[in-house]
């Protein structure tokens, strides 16, 4: 479905004196297959953001390139962003029906079950910024999946989430898995990411550690696995 061949990307800095030159990503590889949940996980800076961002298209990689298995794949994906980048004086009603415009598959039947889905409905017509922060979440949620995309990328949807809303998202990727969509997401929440993921591809540093399967955490779990992988305490 979504393959990332040798992606790397650098940023470069320019000063009066000297120039900076910061690798974000350096020749990363994965393969994402169809109706596969693939997980991302690193510390903060570690280049998760910067990957997905390059799947999606918001990025240009340095170099390396990004293939998808389906034609006008850009009409497919739903993206959901770490933080909520509408205006905040707009409503969640007039943010939706304005995607209408841009995705034709988008109808008020999906736009209403994913507001039910996450108990937004009762707030249509208030502004985001009368909103939590939980609030902001589940809302990022609804306008990444009311167009029934196949393919759903997301990056930290857990952050920000309190106990019921983490159970919403959660019970949320179930339902999306079970209905074979593909799903790239990427989390601090290493209980929830091994028990989500069908692959879990751990980032350090911008570079591609290794790639877990399912079931291959091993008994001391994703966390100790995780910690021991990155070095942690050596050269972190």
């Amino acid at each position: 479905m979504i393959s990332c061949k040798n992606i790397s990307k650098t940023y470069i800095k320019k000063g009066f004196i000297s120039t900076e030159k910061f690798e974000a990503l350096q020749n990363v590889s994965i393969d994402i297959r169809d109706k596969e949940v693939f997980s991302i996980i690193g510390l903060n800076g570690a280049g998760k953001s910067t990957l997905i961002s390059v799947v999606i298209g918001i990025i240009k990689p340095t170099s390396g390139s990004v293939e998808f298995g389906i034609q006008n794949y850009r009409e497919e994906i739903g993206y959901m962003p770490e933080i909520v980048n509408f205006p905040l004086n707009l409503t969640p009603k007039s943010i939706l029906n304005s995607m209408k415009f841009i995705y034709p598959q988008m109808n008020d039947k999906n736009i209403n079950y994913w507001l039910d889905k996450v108990n937004l409905q009762n707030v249509t017509k208030k502004p985001l910024k009368t909103f939590s922060k939980g609030m902001l979440q589940r809302f990022n949620l609804v306008q990444c999946l009311a167009h029934d995309p196949q393919i759903v990328v997301l990056d930290e949807p857990f952050s920000g989430l309190d106990p019921i809303g983490r159970k919403v998202f959660f019970d949320t990727f179930i339902d999306l898995k079970n209905s074979g969509k593909t799903i790239l997401f990427s989390s601090h929440i290493l209980n929830d990411v091994e028990k989500i993921s069908d692959k879990i591809a751990i980032i350090h540093k911008g570079k591609l550690i290794k790639v877990l399967n399912k079931g291959e955490t091993g008994e001391s779990g994703l966390t100790e696995l995780f910690i021991k992988s990155i070095g942690y305490g050596s050269s972190v």
